[in-house]
């Protein structure tokens, strides 16, 4: 894996847009993987988790391929799954997991949280022709 250095202007214009919402970001490659593009994002939750999600794109048609992996990713996030991985990691012996009531309400902010980066980056006028 390999910093992609291949983005469009479009593309840097999302992933800008995604910094003003606290996210961070990197773009990568997996020249094993079929050259496979794409960028890890990430930012703390409220309780303090360090979340961060992987999100593909074609680097052919990156906007449009990014913002509907993106959404997939939130239709694909299940707040009950994020919550048992944390209590999981809490009983094998992982300190400072938060309680359940504490994990639900983070794990519904995080959810919130991709969602409105889904929406607000699908509402961009942005294509990959800017470049």
């Amino acid at each position: 894996m390999e910093e992609y250095k291949g983005l469009s202007a479009g593309m840097k214009i999302l992933l800008a847009k995604a910094e003003e919402l606290g996210w961070w970001s990197s773009a990568w490659i997996e020249e094993s993987q079929n050259n496979r593009t794409y960028v890890e994002m990430g930012q703390h939750s409220p309780a303090g988790e360090d979340f961060s999600m992987i999100i593909d794109f074609d680097a052919e048609d990156q906007c449009s391929s990014f913002r509907d992996s993106l959404e997939s990713y939130y239709e694909d996030f299940d707040i009950d799954e994020h919550v048992e991985m944390w209590v999981e990691a809490r009983r094998n012996g992982i300190s400072g997991v938060p309680s359940i009531r504490e994990l639900v309400k983070d794990a519904e902010e995080i959810d919130a949280m991709i969602l409105k980066l889904s929406q607000t980056l699908r509402e961009m006028e942005v294509e990959d022709e800017d470049d």
